[in-house]
């Protein structure tokens, strides 16, 4: 999903903190596919408390890992999903809340596709939403409703 370059990443050995010891981090990463992908809200419990970490995921599976993994150590606190221009209709990449991923069996695609539906309403498919018409629902993946650890996070 994302190409990094060791030009780009920071060094933290001269620091000699154990912390971060297997850990890279980057100052910038590039994306190479212009494909849909998902902001991930965690917190996790920590040395001191409850930590926040942000994650990039580029697969709906994924996600649905993700859901499945319970562990009273950390929650799943909200998921934005960001679409390219192509997808959302408007000239650019934007970033919503995912309300809920679904699949679908399309006769006019041939296949089974995803829809991706967000917090306005909107439904986003990566072949387009005319393939939804005569469409059959299948399977739901994500609900934010019922999938979110904490649900006072997720915006309406």
């Amino acid at each position: 999903m994302f190409t990094t370059y060791r030009s780009a990443e920071v060094q933290f050995s001269h620091l000699g903190d154990q912390r971060h010891a297997g850990t890279q981090i980057w100052r910038y990463v590039e994306q190479e596919l212009i494909y849909p992908w998902f902001y991930v809200q965690l917190a996790q419990q920590g040395a001191t408390g409850m930590e926040i970490s942000m994650l990039m995921l580029q697969h709906s599976k994924d996600l649905a890992e993700m859901v499945k993994c319970k562990a009273p150590s950390w929650r799943l606190e909200q998921v934005q999903i960001v679409t390219p221009a192509h997808m959302n209709g408007t000239g650019r990449w934007l970033m919503e809340p995912l309300d809920k991923i679904t699949i679908h069996e399309s006769p006019k695609l041939g296949a089974l596709c995803e829809c991706f539906h967000v917090s306005s309403g909107n439904c986003y498919t990566v072949a387009g939403s005319a393939v939804l018409k005569n469409a059959s629902l299948l399977q739901v993946i994500f609900d934010a409703e019922i999938d979110l650890k904490n649900s006072s996070h997720h915006q309406d």
